[in-house]
Parts: structure tokens; C-alpha cells; sequence
């Protein structure tokens, strides 16, 4: 005990000053790892709640999610409202869009949770004519979560000719809802349906072919490819996005 006590006297102030130093270093680093622990553990608790929320905004979307998923929702003539619930579901996917490009959102998460939901969107003709082609330019912020899906979600090439109520001329659009292929304007239903046939038979050519054609006039649906029953061609009137 003795020698105990002549060794600590033997350590100088700066030594019993260095001891401390390091001993309140190890200290610092504790404290910061476990409040690197907590923040990780918060984050992951608020992520997880995040993703709770969203997953309760879809679900206010059910009425449209449940006609789309079993391929109803155009099978009927769609209302002034069942539009304003499609654009409102349609717009909630914008806002992911706009989330995911601030880093807000985890996009392989969102892919696997949400892409079958956007594939249900697109495989309904009438929904992408009339939104995704002849108002192509009021959903850019979609267009940009559904090039952001990749392969994710499957390429149905379209050809569409149609009234442009743009630029007062006929036009005719081809492409898939992700990518616009091209796009060309006539002066007269003849011009528009001669470019639609030609267009036809070489997008058929190309790999992938023709998922769907449709060619509308002023006395409405003149042709359709494959050919199928009728469907409505013109939405009654909505508010753009």
C-alpha cells in the first residue's frame, strides 16, 4: 500500500492533465457514438412513420385504385367526377415524384410498394390517350416518375391520331407513355388518316410493334388497332392538372 501511494505521487500535474485529457476524449466519443445511435434510430422511426402516412393518402384513393386494378374504370363512359378522382390519384403520384427528386423518398422502396399501381394506370387505353397523349403536356412531373420506374414497368408503344385542340390541327403522336417517339400535324382528316396507315404498318414492323392504335375523326372513332369494340374516345370536359 505504501508503494501504491508513492507511485501516484511520483505522476506529475501534466500527466494526471494528460490522464484526463484522454479519459474525457473517450467520454466525448461515447456520448457522440450514442447520439449517433439515437438520431439513426429516430430517422428510421420517422422514415418508417412516413411511409405509414402515404400508404393512408393511397388509401383515400381507393374507389379508383380498385376500378383500375380490375380494369373498370373506362369500361363504363367516366364522369366529370371519376376524372376529377383519376387526376386527384394521378397527382398524388406527382407529389412522390417531387419527393423522390428532393431525396425525400427512397425510390427502390417506392418501386417495389407503388410501381404495380402506375402499370394499372397505364394499362388502361382511354387513360393514356386522353391524359398521357392528347394532355401529355399538364402530367410532365408523371411522365417523369415513369421514366424513373425503368423497366420496372412494361413499354406499350402507342400511335394516336386525333384533333389537337392546341394547335387547331390534326395530329398524329406515337411512342410509349414514358417516351414520346415522335409526333407530326395535317391539314386534313384524309392527310391524317393516310399518315396513320403508313405509321401503322412501320411501327408494326419495329420491335416491340403496336400495344395500341386508335384513329379519331370528327365523326369519332374511325379505326382501332388491334381491332376491338368501340371505346370513348373524348372525355367529357375537366379541368387540366
Amino acid at each position: 500500500m505504501p508503494q501504491l501511494e508513492a507511485a501516484i505521487l511520483l505522476i506529475s500535474l501534466d500527466q494526471w492533465a494528460s490522464i484526463s485529457t484522454i479519459v474525457g476524449a473517450a467520454i466525448a466519443v461515447g456520448a457522440l457514438l450514442y447520439t449517433a445511435q439515437q438520431v439513426h434510430f429516430n430517422t428510421k422511426v420517422n422514415r418508417a412513420s412516413f411511409w405509414l402516412e402515404l400508404r393512408k393518402m393511397f388509401a383515400e384513393h381507393r374507389e379508383v385504385h380498385i376500378k383500375l386494378r380490375n380494369l373498370e374504370w373506362s369500361s363504363t363512359t367516366p364522369t366529370d367526377d371519376d376524372w376529377a378522382k383519376l387526376e386527384a390519384y394521378m397527382g398524388l403520384f406527382e407529389h412522390c415524384e417531387l419527393m423522390l427528386k428532393q431525396g425525400l423518398l427512397d425510390s427502390r422502396t417506392f418501386t417495389e410498394i407503388y410501381c404495380y399501381r402506375l402499370d394499372n394506370i397505364l394499362d388502361d387505353k382511354l387513360i393514356v390517350r386522353e391524359k398521357l397523349i392528347d394532355r401529355r403536356w399538364g402530367w410532365t412531373t408523371l411522365i417523369d416518375l415513369l421514366q424513373r420506374m425503368g423497366s420496372s414497368l412494361p413499354r406499350r408503344r402507342y400511335l394516336y391520331g386525333y384533333k389537337d385542340d392546341r394547335s387547331g390541327k390534326w395530329k398524329l403522336w406515337w411512342g410509349f407513355p414514358q417516351l414520346e417517339e415522335g409526333t407530326s400535324f395535317h391539314n386534313s382528316e384524309a392527310d391524317l388518316e393516310t399518315a396513320y396507315d403508313r405509321k401503322l404498318a412501320e411501327l408494326i414492323a419495329r420491335e416491340g410493334g403496336v400495344h395500341h392504335g386508335c384513329l379519331s375523326l370528327k365523326t369519332g372513332l374511325r379505326k382501332l388497332f388491334p381491332p376491338t369494340p368501340p371505346l370513348l374516345l373524348t372525355s367529357p370536359p375537366s379541368s387540366p392538372p
